[in-house]
């Protein structure tokens, strides 16, 4: 049976988007000499961390769940809740929105985007004021406009 701190780390990894040998990279950088098959083991319960290790790792989780706490707890700026808004009302997804706002000149990419969706990161004041006045043009994304299987009379995407 895996332990309450090797589960804490299996959730941090997962939350990171992190494979196993993803993980042990972060960990050998941040000063924690774990190898591969030490991590693999403790995650399928076949061993445990020892004292020392255990303790580290605590440490470890804590200052990350700390540190996303506080992310969390940082609100978007208006725009990108504007333009999460905009893309979701448009059914785009992220590379799409990208895909969109590059044709219209504001370039972009998915990193930044999810950074700024999540609030890790805002804009910088001048990229709010471009993307809020292209939000102000676009309230719908204009290939809807256009698609080729809606009929000329049947504009409801127009709505928004």
């Amino acid at each position: 049976m895996t332990s309450p701190l090797i589960k804490r780390l299996k959730r941090w990894r997962a939350s990171n988007n992190l494979s196993q040998s993803q993980a042990v990279e972060v960990l050998v950088k941040v000063g924690l000499p774990i190898a591969l098959t030490t991590l693999q083991q403790w995650e399928i319960g076949r061993r445990s961390p020892q004292a020392v290790t255990a303790a580290a790792l605590e440490k470890f989780l804590s200052e990350r769940e700390k540190a996303s706490a506080s992310r969390s707890d940082k609100k978007s700026a208006p725009v990108i809740q504007r333009l999460k808004a905009w893309r979701e009302t448009n059914n785009l997804s992220q590379a799409q929105a990208i895909e969109v706002l590059s044709a219209a000149g504001l370039p972009a990419n998915v990193k930044t985007l999810q950074s700024w969706e999540i609030g890790r990161h805002s804009p910088h004041p001048i990229t709010a004021a471009a993307l809020a006045r292209f939000l102000d043009q676009h309230s719908t994304h204009s290939a809807h406009r256009n698609h080729p299987s809606q009929s000329a009379g049947d504009h409801s995407s127009d709505i928004g």
